[in-house]
């Protein structure tokens, strides 16, 4: 890590301003070359050669931290917000823009970040000594930034970037089209973003209570791509910055930057799949259970003889039950083997116990046939 003061916004004048005086004031950058970040200084009256090597820590504005040398959180926010501005909304390297942000950390660091009175004085004498009207044009535009994006921020209770984000999430193919539902609860802002899709054939359905969405893909193909949310404010990722720490002596100023020319991301991404899912299929369980019954039957009867149409007094009938063979089990039954799980009739489970037929199963249909013993 290098600092440079390559280049300057004035040299060899007097700007005084919140009660201390600079003669000179240089562009840091984090780096050497046009493409590299400016580094703002947050220490005045400290000095930073050419090519100081540096550590550096990344922080984000998250409600009540502290942030070493800075501060608050409220603090910080508003630094960045000035640093967002620099970079994003202009050239960072032109003087007039640098000086203004400039001049506004210095402000911070002596306690007026929201007095705005004050920093309008700083920077006219700034705009004097810099010969420049477009200097309270440039500290305007920065105001309004700051003042909204805190607005912005404060307005979203500071939330995070669902888990989901930057996931690839899978999709279920659901009466010939597909659908994917996710939770939008711990990020509000993502009800009123606008999406952005692969192709013309994606929808989406926002929840009547507004903490999930629904993504429909009614393409010919399966869905691929990206899906991408519209730039989120209050998002605490997306305020965000580095403290750069000289290495050599404390004598030496730190400094407020980004590592690359990039805004930390504040968009809710995902990269669809999809998952067939097969249609429903009817699921059953089974269940084993043996049971005995009984059953009694009045029969009137003629009892006479077929071959000499003569009367039998002296016989007796018994009741039989007659089963079809595909309907008998010849083997005995054993407890527990078969399982049971299919209903059979075993011949070893029936029996006859005066005069009445006594069986061990309750599925097969069954017949009934009469047999006469001529006592």
């Amino acid at each position: 890590m290098q600092l440079c003061p390559d280049r300057v916004v004035f040299r060899g004048k007097s700007l005084n301003a919140f009660g201390k005086t600079h003669h000179d004031m240089n562009i840091y950058q984090v780096g050497r070359g046009e493409s590299r970040p400016p580094a703002l200084c947050i220490q005045e009256g400290k000095k930073l050669p050419d090519d100081s090597p540096a550590t550096y820590e990344h922080y984000e504005a998250k409600p009540g931290q502290t942030i070493p040398v800075i501060g608050s959180f409220e603090r910080f926010l508003a630094m960045s917000l000035a640093y967002e501005w620099l970079m994003l909304e202009g050239p960072f390297l032109y003087p007039e823009r640098y000086g203004v942000a400039q001049v506004y950390y210095w402000g911070c660091m002596a306690g007026y970040e929201h007095n705005w009175p004050m920093q309008e004085q700083a920077m006219v004498k700034l705009s004097g000594v810099m010969n420049s009207p477009g200097v309270m044009t440039y500290y305007q535009e920065m105001k309004d930034y700051i003042i909204q994006g805190e607005a912005d921020y404060n307005g979203t209770s500071n939330s995070a970037l669902p888990s989901w984000s930057g996931s690839t999430q899978k999709m279920t193919l659901k009466d010939g089209h597909y659908e994917l539902t996710l939770d939008i609860s711990m990020c509000p802002q993502l009800k009123d973003t606008v999406w952005t899709f692969p192709d013309g054939s994606w929808s989406y359905q926002l929840s009547a209570d507004g903490n999930s969405i629904t993504f429909t893909y009614n393409g010919a193909a399966e869905p691929e791509g990206e899906v991408i949310s519209a730039e989120l404010s209050g998002i605490e990722s997306r305020h965000s910055a580095y403290l750069y720490t000289p290495a050599a002596s404390s004598d030496l100023q730190m400094q407020f930057g980004w590592l690359e020319n990039e805004r930390p991301t504040a968009v809710a991404l995902f990269k669809p799949t999809y998952n067939y899912a097969p249609p429903d299929t009817p699921s059953w369980e089974i269940y084993r259970h043996s049971e005995t019954f009984e059953s009694n039957y009045n029969i009137d009867l003629e009892k006479y003889c077929a071959e000499t149409n003569q009367s039998l007094e002296a016989a007796t009938f018994n009741v039989w039950e007659d089963f079809d063979f595909s309907q008998v089990n010849r083997e005995d039954y054993v407890e527990g083997n078969p399982d049971g799980s299919a209903g059979e009739v075993y011949l070893n489970r029936m029996s006859l116990s005066r005069g009445k037929i006594i069986c061990a199963t309750s599925s097969p249909q069954t017949k009934w046939a009469m047999q006469a013993t001529v006592m």
